[in-house]
C-alpha cells in the first residue's frame, strides 16, 4: 500500500503502517479521551482519561494486528504466502499473494480473523469482571472488549471482502467448486450491503442528526463497495493469467541502437517516425540501457536537442527483467514494485522480447470476451 512505512517483522511476516493510521489513532485518543471515558467513569484524573484513551486506540490496533495475523498464519499453514500486514485507517488488511487453492482452506483462513476478535473480547470482558469495579484497568478492558465484539461481529456480515463474505464465497465455491462465479455472488451481496450502510449513513445524518457516525457510516460503506468490486476483478484478472507465461505475453525486442543521438533525433526518426515508444541502447553487442517515453518527458522539450540518450536512460544494471517462463501475474507484480510499463524479457543471458502492461492488459481483455 502506497504512503506506507515499514516497522518491523511479525512471524517472519513484514509489518507497515499507513500515514492514515496516525490520523485514526489520534481521533479515537482524543474521543475516548474527551466524551467516552469522562462520560461512563466520572472522578477519574484528568490525565487518567487521556492516557487511557491513547491505550485504547493503540490496544484496538493491536487487536487487529491479532485479527490479521490469525489471517496470515492459517494461510501461511495452507501454503499460501503472506507478503505482508498494513495497519491503516480502517484497521488492517493482510496482503496474501494468491488465492486460496481450495474452498476448505478460503474457509478456516477468512474464520480465524472473526474468532480471534470474539476470543479477545471474551477475554478482556473476563479481565473487566475481575478487575476492581469502575478502575482504570477495568474501563479499558470491558471498552477493549467491547471494540473487539464489534469488530468481530463486523466482519462476520456475509459481504465479500469482510470476512463473513468470505466465508460465505467459500461455501458457495465448496457447494458449487467455481471459485469465479461464487466470488461474483459474494461480491454482489458486498456491494448490496455496502449500499445499505451508505443509505443508512445519509439517513442517521439527516434524519437523527448525527453528522459524525452518519458520515462515518457512508465513508466505510463507500469503502466496501470498492473493495468489493476491485476484489472480484483481482480474481478475473489471476483467472485470465493462470498457466500464462513471459514467452506468450512477450512481444518482439524494442529497436535497439549502437550510437548516442540527442533526444530530439530519437523523437524526430523514431518514436513519431515508425512509432516506437522504446529503444534498447547497445555498446558493442552489450545492452547498455533502455529508453522510453517516460524518459524523454522528464527533460523539457527545449532541451531535447541538447540532452543525449545515455543522460537519461535506465543503465542496464537497473533494468528490471523477467524470465521468460515467469507467469504472467508475477510479472505485472514485478512491474508495479519497480514501477515501469514496460519489462524486457530474458532466457538465460539473452534478450528475446519486452512485456508493456498495455500489452498485458489487451491480452487480458481478450481471454474475458472470448470466455477463455
Amino acid at each position: 500500500m502506497k504512503g506506507s512505512i515499514r516497522v518491523g517483522k511479525l512471524f517472519g511476516i513484514p509489518l507497515f503502517i499507513h500515514y492514515t493510521w496516525f490520523v485514526i489513532v489520534a481521533l479515537i485518543t482524543v474521543s475516548f479521551a474527551t466524551v467516552n471515558y469522562p462520560s461512563q467513569y466520572p472522578g477519574w484524573p484528568a490525565a487518567s482519561y487521556w492516557l487511557a484513551g491513547l491505550l485504547t486506540a493503540l490496544l484496538l490496533f493491536a487487536s487487529v494486528l491479532i485479527h490479521e495475523l490469525s489471517h496470515s498464519l492459517v494461510s501461511r499453514a495452507q501454503g499460501v504466502p503472506v507478503d505482508s500486514i498494513t495497519l491503516f485507517i480502517f484497521g488492517g488488511v493482510a496482503n496474501i499473494r494468491e488465492e486460496p487453492r481450495k474452498a476448505r482452506h478460503e474457509l478456516l483462513m477468512a474464520a480465524a480473523g472473526p474468532a480471534s476478535s470474539l476470543l479477545l473480547a471474551l477475554l478482556l470482558g473476563i479481565a473487566a469482571l475481575v478487575a476492581p469495579a469502575r478502575s482504570f484497568a477495568a474501563g479499558l478492558a470491558r471498552t477493549l472488549a467491547l471494540i473487539n465484539l464489534w469488530v468481530g461481529l463486523f466482519n462476520l456480515i456475509p459481504g465479500f471482502p469482510l470476512d463473513g463474505g468470505r466465508v460465505l464465497r467459500s461455501l458457495v465455491w465448496w457447494g458449487s467448486s467455481d471459485i469465479v462465479q461464487s466470488t461474483r455472488i459474494a461480491s454482489i451481496i458486498g456491494r448490496v450491503i455496502a449500499t445499505l450502510m451508505i443509505i443508512s449513513g445519509f439517513l442517521v445524518a439527516i434524519f437523527l442528526g448525527d453528522w459524525v457516525s452518519g458520515l462515518w457510516l457512508v465513508f466505510i460503506g463507500w469503502f466496501l463497495d470498492n473493495a468489493a468490486v476491485q476484489s472480484y476483478q483481482q480474481l478475473l484478472l489471476r483467472e485470465a493469467l493462470a498457466g500464462v507465461t513471459a514467452r506468450q505475453l512477450m512481444s518482439p525486442l524494442c529497436p535497439t541502437i549502437e550510437d548516442d543521438p540527442d533526444l530530439q533525433t530519437v523523437v524526430d526518426e523514431l518514436v513519431l517516425g515508425t512509432g516506437q515508444r522504446c529503444l534498447f541502447i547497445a555498446r558493442e553487442n552489450r545492452l547498455a540501457g533502455l529508453l522510453t517515453l517516460h524518459h524523454i518527458k522528464s527533460v523539457p522539450k527545449e532541451r531535447w536537442r541538447e540532452t543525449h540518450v545515455s543522460e537519461v536512460m535506465t543503465p542496464s544494471a537497473e533494468i528490471k527483467s523477467v524470465d521468460v517462463n515467469q507467469s504472467g501475474l508475477n510479472i505485472l507484480r514485478t512491474m508495479d514494485e519497480a514501477n515501469v510499463n514496460q519489462i524486457p524479457v530474458v532466457e538465460g543471458d539473452r534478450l528475446v522480447g519486452i512485456i508493456t502492461r498495455e500489452h498485458v492488459l489487451h491480452y487480458i481483455r481478450n481471454r474475458i470476451e472470448l470466455g477463455l
